[in-house]
């Protein structure tokens, strides 16, 4: 009850440290702070700016820790999107491995002048890398999440809730391939890396929620299911640090959206480049930025129509360690 108290009222971080049997004051923190700009050109009602904030608590001496999530999102259309998490994790670093199991509690809102949704979710997720030598590794994430999912359409008074469950997969190779020459082994080429993903994501929703007096079907539940291979790199400077990245289809991506038909509603194909970037203006502050431009073209079953999306998106923040 406490929990879900804190999750309504987005109380300030100093509330939530009370949950826990620790002193934040013999903890390490690291908080990265975000600006984000995104910008779609076919609809421009869509198009938001806003916030996003991370904090993870470590207490000293412990591989436990504690992160905290929470963000804000204003749209061009009047809507406004927000998020809060609360959760803990754990490191287990043996010998060539590396596994970090996570759990959170975290509640997302949309809000319109005539439209409201609230999701409710446990978010677990699990990191795995075994390191095959200096030049090779082997990874892998899994994540698997429970949402409770509520829409009311405020404008008809109609009114839904349905759970939805939510699946990625991750497994990955990650390439040190300079690691052991002698002319490109050193300076940013050393500790420089390409990251082979390979990513899927299956979400899956309940039918036949709790319908309005009104009559009519509204949100019955949405399905999605989306594969891409994914190549990240990275270049490391004695300051700076590059990662340049794609994300490219792999098939169509299905949207179902269980209204009043169960055929798809939608089909498309997203392509993404992006590069990443940050400079350390301090042993413990980093600058951090980045920009993708993303294209996605769409085929909707219940329009019988084609189109084409254009997306930027630019990031700018600042991370440091107390």
């Amino acid at each position: 009850m406490i929990v879900k108290n804190i999750l309504k009222k987005r109380a300030p971080i100093a509330a939530l440290m009370s949950l826990f049997c620790f002193d934040v004051y013999a903890a390490d923190i690291l908080a990265q702070v975000r600006y984000i700009d995104y910008a779609l050109e076919t609809n421009e009602a869509a198009n938001y700016s806003g916030w996003e904030t991370e904090i993870i608590i470590t207490p000293e001496d412990s591989a436990q820790y504690f992160p905290l999530e929470a963000r804000q999102y204003d749209f061009e259309s009047g809507n406004k999107q927000q998020r809060f998490a609360i959760g803990t994790g754990y490191l287990f670093n043996l010998d060539a491995w590396y596994i970090n199991p996570e759990v959170k509690l975290r509640r997302d809102t949309t809000e319109s002048p005539v439209n409201e949704m609230t999701a409710d979710g446990i978010i677990t997720k699990a990191i795995v890398k075994y390191e095959v030598n200096n030049w090779l590794t082997l990874g892998g994430r899994v994540d698997v999440d429970l949402v409770k999912r509520q829409h009311d359409k405020l404008s008809q008074g109609l009114s839904d809730t349905y759970y939805r469950y939510e699946t990625e997969l991750q497994p990955s190779v990650r390439f040190t391939p300079f690691a052991n020459t002698d002319a490109l082994g050193k300076g940013p080429f050393k500790h420089s890396f390409i990251d082979v993903i390979y990513f899927y994501y299956n979400a899956r929703s309940t039918r036949g929620g709790v319908e309005s007096d009104t009559g009519g079907n509204f949100m019955l539940g949405e399905n999605n299911e989306v594969q891409q291979y994914r190549i990240e790199s990275t270049f490391k400077f004695k300051k700076f640090t590059i990662s340049p990245y794609t994300r490219q289809p792999i098939g169509d991506v299905t949207s179902n959206n269980y209204s009043n038909s169960i055929s798809p509603f939608y089909t498309y194909q997203s392509t993404r480049y992006g590069v990443k970037t940050s400079f350390n203006v301090h042993p413990k502050i980093s600058l951090i930025a980045e920009y993708y431009h993303e294209t996605k073209n769409i085929s909707s079953e219940f329009e019988d129509v084609k189109t084409d999306d254009t997306a930027n998106q630019f990031e700018l923040g600042i991370k440091f360690k107390i």
